[in-house]
C-alpha cells in the first residue's frame, strides 16, 4: 500500500483475490449467495486491527458476526455466528468479497474509526491519574463488559506481575460466568430471548473458553464451571445445551471434573428420547477417563443406531482388533437404525486395509447413492474398469434421475454430463417458485452454463426474477432486484443488440416506478 495511505491514517487491509474466495466457498452457491449479500450492502461495520478482521452481515433470520484472522495476507482463521454447519458460509464469503470489491469504502469507514480511536487517546492523555481512574470505575460500572475488558488488558500487559495471574484469571472467570449466567438464566425460563443477548453470549462463552485454555484458573473454579453447566443442560429450555457442553468439556481436565461432568449428565442420558447424553458418557469414560471396563458395559446396552455401532467398531480397530472391529460393523449395517454413512466410512477404509477390494469398492457405491456428489461420481468411475463402467453408471443414474430434491450435487453431474434439458427444467422450476425472502436464489453458476445452449430461456428467467423482487415493495427487496439486474446485464450483453436492449429493458423500469424513489436509488448505478 502506497506511504501516503499510511499517513492519511488509512488502514492496510489485506488482499485477497476473487478466485482465491471462490476456491474457499464450500460450493459454487455458497459463493453466489455470499456474492449476492455483497452486492446488496449486507455487510456493515467492518472492522480491523491486530490481524483480526471483524464484521457484521445482516442475514435472512438476523444480524451476524464474522472474524477473519490474518498474518500479513494469509486467512488462517474464519469464524461466523451464523448456524450454518459447513466451514466457509455466505456471511464470510461476503465479507472476503467486501474487501475484494469495494476496498476505497472499508478503508475509509476504517480510517474513520482509527480517528475517533486517535481522539479518543489524545483526550485521555491530556487527564490526571485521577480523572482517568474515575472514568474507568463508572465505566466498569455502567457497562459490565468493560470489567471484563479492562482486566484481560491488564493481564495481557502483565500489570500486577506472575503472583497476580490466577487472582486475574479467577476474577475474569468469575466475571465472565455470572454474565453468561444472567442471559442463559433468562432463556431458560422464558425458553429463548432477543438475538443479540444470544450473540453476546455465544461470545462471552468463545471468550471463557479461550481463558481456560490459556490461564491457570483453578480446579475449584473449574468445578463450579461444570456445574453450572450441567444444572442448565439438565433444564435443557435455554437453547445452550451444546455451548454448555463444549464448555463443561473445556472446563474440565482432572479425573474428578470429568466425572462431576457425567453425574451432569446422568438426569438427561436416562430420560429417554434422544442417546447424545448417553453417547456423550460413554465417550468420557473410553477417551478422557480410560474406564474401558465402564465404556463396554454401557455401550453393549446400547447398540441401535449405526452411530452406536460405528463407535464399537472403532473401539476394537484401535485395540488393533481389525477382523472384531469389522464383524460389529457389518452388524450394524444390518441392525442399525438410523444413518449408516459412518459405518459405510469404516467398512471401505476397513476392507480395503485387509486388501478387499471389490468389498471396499461395493462401500464407495453404496456410500455415493447415499450422498451423491460430482466428485463422488469422477471417482467412483476413475476405479471402474471400462468393461465394468457401463452397469455402475446404469446403476448411478437410477440414483440421479430418481432424485426429486434438486439436490445441488445432483444437478452438478447433469451438467458434467451435458444433460442440458433436464436442469433448464429445475432451473425454471425454481425461478417460477422464487419470492423475495427465499432462503435460496437460483444458481448463478448453473445459469452461466446453461446460457451457451439456452440464451434467451436464461435472459427470460432473470427478468422474472427482477420482477419477483420488485414485487417485495421493500428497498432491500429493490435491493435484491438490481443484483439479479447486474447478472442479467452480463448475459444480455452477450447477445446480438444485446447491450440495447439493456439500456431499453432499465429505461423501462425506471419509466415503470417513477413514484418509487427506493427502487430508482437502488437501480441508479446500472
Amino acid at each position: 500500500m502506497a506511504n501516503s495511505d499510511k499517513k492519511e491514517g488509512k488502514p492496510e487491509l489485506p488482499q485477497i483475490s476473487e478466485q482465491k474466495i471462490r476456491s474457499l466457498a464450500d460450493y459454487p452457491a455458497i459463493y453466489e449467495r455470499g456474492e449476492d449479500y455483497c452486492e446488496m450492502g449486507f455487510v456493515k461495520e467492518v472492522d480491523f486491527k491486530d490481524g483480526l478482521l471483524t464484521a457484521k452481515v445482516m442475514g435472512s433470520m438476523g444480524n451476524y458476526i464474522v472474524k477473519l484472522y490474518w498474518e500479513a495476507d494469509n486467512l488462517t482463521r474464519t469464524v461466523c455466528n451464523c448456524p450454518y454447519d459447513g466451514i466457509i458460509c455466505k456471511h464470510i464469503i461476503a465479507v472476503l468479497l467486501s474487501l475484494n470489491k469495494k476496498m476505497p469504502e472499508v478503508m475509509e469507514d476504517i480510517a474513520e474509526k482509527n480517528k475517533e480511536q486517535k481522539e479518543l487517546e489524545k483526550l485521555l492523555s491530556d487527564l490526571s491519574k485521577a480523572q482517568l481512574l474515575k472514568i474507568i470505575a463508572v465505566t466498569a460500572r455502567v457497562v459490565p463488559a468493560a470489567s471484563a475488558q479492562i482486566l484481560k488488558l491488564a493481564d495481557a500487559m502483565g500489570i500486577g506481575g506472575a503472583e497476580k495471574i490466577e487472582e486475574l484469571a479467577l476474577e475474569r472467570a468469575d466475571d465472565y460466568l455470572e454474565r453468561i449466567e444472567e442471559i442463559v438464566s433468562e432463556f431458560n425460563e422464558y425458553g429463548g430471548g432477543p438475538d443479540d443477548e444470544e450473540y453476546r453470549c455465544y461470545e462471552l462463552m468463545e471468550d471463557l473458553e479461550n481463558l481456560l485454555n490459556e490461564k491457570p484458573v483453578p480446579s475449584r473454579e473449574r468445578e463450579e464451571i461444570i456445574s453450572f453447566c450441567s444444572k442448565y443442560i439438565q433444564a435443557g429450555n435455554s437453547g445452550f445445551d451444546d455451548s454448555l457442553l463444549d464448555l463443561a468439556f473445556t472446563a474440565a481436565c482432572e479425573e474428578k471434573h470429568w466425572k462431576l461432568l457425567i453425574r451432569g449428565l446422568e438426569p438427561r442420558a436416562k430420560s429417554g428420547g434422544s442417546s447424545y447424553y448417553r453417547d456423550i458418557i460413554l465417550t468420557i469414560y473410553r477417551k478422557q477417563l480410560g474406564d474401558e471396563k465402564s465404556y463396554l458395559e454401557g455401550r453393549a446396552n446400547a447398540l441401535h443406531y449405526g452411530a452406536d455401532y460405528l463407535d464399537l467398531a472403532e473401539y476394537w480397530s484401535g485395540k488393533k482388533d481389525l477382523t472384531k472391529a469389522i464383524e460389529i460393523a457389518e452388524e450394524g449395517l444390518k441392525k442399525g437404525q438410523g444413518r449408516l454413512t459412518g459405518l459405510r466410512e469404516f467398512l471401505m477404509a476397513a476392507y480395503k486395509g485387509r486388501g478387499e477390494t471389490a468389498c471396499s469398492f461395493e462401500m464407495m457405491i453404496q456410500l455415493w447413492e447415499e450422498n451423491p456428489s460430482l466428485k463422488g461420481y469422477k471417482e467412483i468411475k476413475k476405479n471402474s474398469s471400462n468393461n465394468e463402467w457401463p452397469a455402475i453408471e446404469e446403476r448411478l443414474l437410477k440414483t440421479i434421475y430418481d432424485d426429486r430434491t434438486g439436490n445441488s450435487q445432483i444437478i452438478e453431474i447433469r451438467l458434467f454430463r451435458k444433460d442440458y434439458d433436464s436442469v433448464l427444467k429445475y432451473f425454471r422450476e425454481i425461478v417460477d417458485s422464487w419470492y423475495y425472502g427465499a432462503w435460496d436464489s437460483p444458481n448463478y453458476e448453473w445459469a452461466k452454463k446453461l446460457f451457451a445452449f439456452y440464451p434467451e430461456e436464461i435472459i427470460e428467467c432473470y427478468r422474472k426474477l427482477i420482477e419477483q423482487a420488485i414485487a417485495g415493495k421493500k428497498r432491500k427487496s429493490y435491493r435484491t432486484g438490481a443484483a439479479f439486474a447486474r447478472k442479467l446485464e452480463n448475459f444480455w450483453k452477450q447477445r446480438p443488440e444485446g447491450t440495447k436492449k439493456w439500456k431499453e429493458f432499465i429505461l423501462n423500469i425506471r419509466k415503470k416506478y417513477t413514484r418509487s424513489p427506493a427502487l430508482l436509488d437502488e437501480f441508479s448505478s446500472l
